[in-house]
């Protein structure tokens, strides 16, 4: 995909879309980053489907960096249950809507029927801002993440 995206082969916003997808999926903080720049190009450029693709990937960026996501995409295991990572409380439902991402309480919602349905992954090779994310859970005992 990177060779395509420096020849010039990306163009059309749905292909700034699909990029973002694969880049979406990748381990690193560049590739996330990667992932929102090109849905945002999407977005910028009329295709309203990458609206939620942009937030989810400043979300995962923002959250692999161990901070608040904004919008509320973003869940996690935390070996007992499925939460939403941290959210930043400033963000309203309204700012949710414009990005095409379900309301705060749909998500937390989402959470527990995760909970109920999808096992549990091992977290012994759980990456670092997550075993940190873990620790002070445990130390806060929170409500679930939901700010």
């Amino acid at each position: 995909m990177t060779e395509l995206l420096a020849a010039g082969e990306v163009s059309a916003p749905a292909d700034y879309y699909h990029a973002a997808l694969i880049f979406q999926h990748g381990e690193g903080l560049d590739d996330i980053g990667q992932a929102h720049q090109l849905a945002q190009q999407a977005v910028n450029l009329g295709h309203r489907p990458a609206r939620w693709l942009a937030a989810a990937a400043l979300d995962r960026w923002l959250m692999m960096q161990g901070r608040p996501q904004r919008f509320g995409t973003q869940f996690v295991p935390d070996g007992t249950r499925w939460r939403l990572w941290d959210v930043e409380p400033a963000t309203t439902d309204a700012d949710r809507a414009a990005w095409d991402v379900p309301r705060l309480a749909d998500q937390l919602h989402r959470a527990e029927e995760q909970t109920r349905t999808v096992p549990q992954p091992p977290l012994d090779a759980a990456p670092v801002w997550l075993r940190d994310a873990l620790r002070r859970w445990a130390a806060t005992d929170d409500d679930g993440g939901s700010a």
